[in-house]
């Protein structure tokens, strides 16, 4: 089974934190899941950004938007999927944190169809502590 990956734009920090903090609570391995801001040495490979994000299936005015927003600051974040359950998970998932432009790599088959309770998701999310 070949994965797929879910990608969004997180505005913060903060916000990037939570949705690894959710994406973890519901079972997504850490290794499956990505960050990538415009630090440092990053911000020279950025041109090789969008080819990459091509070669993984994002479509090129979601590439380009993505190594827009993360030239501004904002956090790319990426998991892998490898069912539509997972894609549809990790989509809301990332929605209900306050992700923007989010983006599959593949569309579930049965996109109209919801396969997972809106209950299963609020089961998953950690709540954030900023104490």
């Amino acid at each position: 089974m070949t994965p797929n990956s879910v990608f969004c734009i997180a505005f913060s920090r903060i916000q990037a934190d939570q949705m690894v903090k959710r994406l973890r609570g519901a079972a997504f391995s850490t290794q499956y899941i990505s960050e990538l801001s415009a630090t440092g040495p990053i911000v020279a490979a950025l041109g090789d950004m969008v080819t990459g994000l091509l070669k993984q299936g994002v479509p090129a005015h979601k590439a380009r938007i993505y190594q827009v927003r993360v030239l501004e600051g904002r956090i790319l974040i990426s998991v892998q999927t490898w069912s539509d359950e997972e894609i549809f998970l990790a989509r809301e998932i990332l929605s209900k944190a306050g992700g923007n432009d989010i983006c599959a790599t593949k569309e579930p088959m049965q996109a109209g169809r919801r396969t997972i309770s809106p209950r299963a998701v609020q089961m998953h999310e950690p709540q954030l502590s900023l104490a």
